[in-house]
């Protein structure tokens, strides 16, 4: 003879589990949603940024060679920063950093070394990028 009420129960079990993982996977799905809404914010924010600076520099001519050339370097470590914050913040997966990793570290030493070594030595700049760096390289900071 079958037992209904053990059928039943073990029916609700699984529709109870069924709904777990479903929720698992909604909270995953949400925080995977939330981390893709904030890449895209910053990046609109750097792209705003950027164009603030060759604003400025079509309306001053008699400067817009040194602006545009300092709003491109900044745009670009901004953007390295804007990187480096979200590998630290796992948004970013090692094989993807991996694959940057010689990028950013030739950026660093060809061009932010060389070009603005006072920038590099103040501790409040860039710390995200200096951090990445050091890292890459092995070094403690």
């Amino acid at each position: 003879m079958v037992n209904w009420i053990i059928i039943s129960n073990i029916a609700t079990i699984i529709t109870a589990l069924s709904a777990i993982v479903a929720l698992i996977f909604a909270v995953i799905t949400i925080k995977q949603h939330t981390k893709a809404v904030n890449m895209k914010i910053l990046e609109n924010m750097l792209v705003s940024f950027s164009s603030i600076h060759y604003k400025i520099a079509e309306l001053h001519p008699e400067i817009a060679k040194h602006l545009k050339m300092y709003a491109a370097d900044t745009e670009l470590f901004n953007r390295i920063e804007a990187f480096a914050f979200f590998i630290r913040k796992k948004y970013i997966d090692e094989d993807t950093q991996d694959f940057f990793s010689p990028s950013i570290i030739g950026f660093y030493e060809d061009y932010f070394r060389k070009l603005y070594p006072a920038i590099e030595k103040d501790q409040k700049s860039y710390q995200e990028f200096k951090k990445l760096y050091h890292q890459l390289k092995g070094e403690s900071l």
